[in-house]
């Protein structure tokens, strides 16, 4: 009966040692999984953000908008007397626009540099439209001034021309035919 209850200890601290390593092994496969999910998580959210950005009608839509800037300023050329400044900011906006082109062609090739790329687009196109807003409202203020200033001296110029037309009036009228004449 020894030997019985020898084996039946035996049995038992096997069970309990091997109950013991199931659980150890199961709260270790749970933390393992709870990890692994919050990785799933974070791939899976990066993956949607780059699908949302790659999307080819987006681009699309951030190279037509840029294509009605170029429009925009290019009546706005027209307008201003002197555009050999607004040119130039022109053609850097379409230097610019080039560049962006031929890098969303890149970007939509190369899916690992998608994010990076689209960093240094958007600081273009944010550099770009703060260089060009610059420079158009440099033109337009010089604008502004000159023909202030010209008004002013169409102003002076009209000014002195009535003072003499006064003056040759009140000759006129002070002469001998002019007192006979505005009697």
């Amino acid at each position: 009966m020894n030997k019985n209850i020898g084996f039946i200890l035996s049995v038992i601290f096997g069970v309990v040692c091997f109950s013991a390593g199931t659980y150890y092994s199961w709260i270790k496969i749970e933390d393992r999984y709870v990890e692994y999910t919050k990785k799933w998580d974070k791939i899976n959210s990066d993956v949607e953000q780059f699908v949302e950005v790659s999307n080819p009608k987006t681009i699309q839509f951030y190279v037509a908008e840029l294509r009605k800037i170029l429009d925009d300023m290019t009546r706005l050329s027209k307008i201003i007397e002197k555009g050999q400044e607004i040119d130039e900011a022109i053609d850097k906006i379409l230097e610019g626009i080039v560049q962006l082109e031929s890098q969303w062609d890149i970007t939509l090739s190369n899916d690992i540099k998608m994010k990076e790329t689209i960093e240094v687009v958007n600081d273009h196109i944010k550099d770009v439209d703060i260089r060009a807003k610059s420079q158009i409202q440099n033109v337009i203020d010089n604008e502004i001034k000159d023909i202030d200033t010209r008004i002013d001296k169409q102003f002076e110029q009209i000014s002195k021309d009535l003072k003499e037309i006064k003056d040759i009036i009140n000759q006129i009228e002070n002469s001998k035919v002019g007192k006979k004449i505005f009697k």
